[in-house]
């Protein structure tokens, strides 16, 4: 009797390893390590899309595998009979409002704080299609297909500014002990270029700067570890904040707190917009469209 429990007890065991190495085994053509990275439960994808909108988290948008980013917000998931559809905020640069329309393709990626598995700083994606556009008394909003699958993500595109010339911002850079200050020349979510006279023989392509600082106005400063991955040298020399400019230097965030990732990619949004905002209401966009 006891041979024959011990026996049942075994066949369980070995049939439950079985099936928990099938829910770990990789998905096939998806290019994912296990069915953990990858969503496709409707209320669960509901679920994380309603984290990000209850966040007012940015929204990365690519068309029909274009290198081109463009920046969006969640405004609501609504259903429209049995179809769920997304609303977002128009594009910004805005030229993306109307190259939407005639994609066929589109990729939506996002960064959550802590998503429902409190796991912090995920990156989401989902591909979807263009439905329609919305433009009434009030802001211009663009209507998408609900996901049937929700992954994680591992490529980042940010959209990039440059500070306004009334409110510049600056980086501080620790190296060779010695702390420099210069002026940025645009800023991403993914990293910052400035304005510098430092050659080569003290910054170049892959020197890794640690303990930068940027001060960005109205804002906390800003800390993390970046690495120089671009440097071009201008045709003139310049002089800005009373120091000799030669070279635009590049570099991607290698260690960024997401918080403070977001707090740029809001600022770069602001940024935008207000200069859409002014495009619009100088004299010579009134005169082009006449």
């Amino acid at each position: 009797m006891y041979i024959l429990i011990g026996i049942l007890i075994l066949v369980f065991a070995v049939l439950v390893v079985g099936l928990l190495r099938k829910r770990t085994e990789p998905v096939q053509g998806r290019g994912l390590a296990s069915v953990d990275h990858l969503i496709t439960h409707p209320e669960r994808i509901h679920k994380v899309l309603t984290m990000a909108l209850n966040s007012k988290l940015p929204l990365t948008i690519r068309l029909g595998g274009s290198d081109s980013a463009y920046t969006s917000y969640l405004l609501k998931i609504a259903s429209i009979g049995r179809e769920r559809q997304i609303y977002i905020d128009g594009l910004i640069p805005e030229e993306g409002n109307e190259l939407i329309k005639e994609s066929r393709d589109l990729q939506v990626s996002f960064v959550l704080r802590e998503d429902e598995l409190m796991q912090r700083s995920v990156p989401y994606e989902f591909r979807t299609v263009f439905i329609r556009e919305i433009i009434k008394s009030g802001p211009r909003q663009i209507v998408i297909r609900f996901p049937n699958e929700l992954q994680r993500r591992q490529r980042r595109d940010y959209l990039r500014v440059s500070p306004p010339e009334g409110a510049p911002a600056f980086i501080k850079v620790d190296i060779q002990g010695k702390e420099h200050r210069f002026k940025v020349w645009d800023i991403s979510g993914g990293g910052v270029a400035f304005l510098t006279d430092l050659n080569d023989n003290i910054m170049k392509v892959g020197t890794e700067l640690r303990d930068v600082q940027i001060e960005i106005p109205g804002m906390p400063i800003i800390r993390c570890v970046s690495v120089v991955h671009k440097k071009v040298k201008l045709r003139g020399v310049y002089m800005e904040e009373k120091q000799h400019t030669t070279y635009i230097c590049g570099c991607v965030f290698k260690e960024i707190d997401e918080e403070d990732r977001q707090l740029i990619i809001k600022y770069v949004v602001s940024v935008e917009r207000e200069r859409l905002r002014r495009l619009k209401a100088s004299p010579a966009s009134i005169d082009k469209e006449e």
